[in-house]
């Protein structure tokens, strides 16, 4: 997965496993991972965070089918810091 290079594997799994517990409707899916800049005026700036999206659909009552998505954001040592998801 480009820009997740110091990201060990273990990492990946570890948080993807956790989506997947709190959010069963993703199981299966894999994460887009990309470095996410730290927010202006951040006293950490030698942390480095990355987002991990993961994205999938849901078919409603009315047959409407439903993008939904889950974006995660994750400290170098694995740890998630926020996580934002689509209704």
């Amino acid at each position: 997965m480009p820009g997740n290079s110091s990201l060990s594997p273990d990492i990946i799994k570890s948080v993807t496993n956790q989506i997947h517990k709190k959010y069963p409707e993703f199981a299966g899916v894999a994460p887009k991972i990309r470095r996410q800049p730290l927010p202006k005026g951040t006293e950490a700036a030698n942390q480095t965070l990355f987002l991990f999206t993961f994205n999938t659909s849901a078919r409603a009552v009315s047959n409407v089918t439903i993008p939904r998505s889950v974006r995660v954001t994750v400290n170098d040592k694995g740890k998630i810091i926020k996580i934002t998801t689509s209704r």
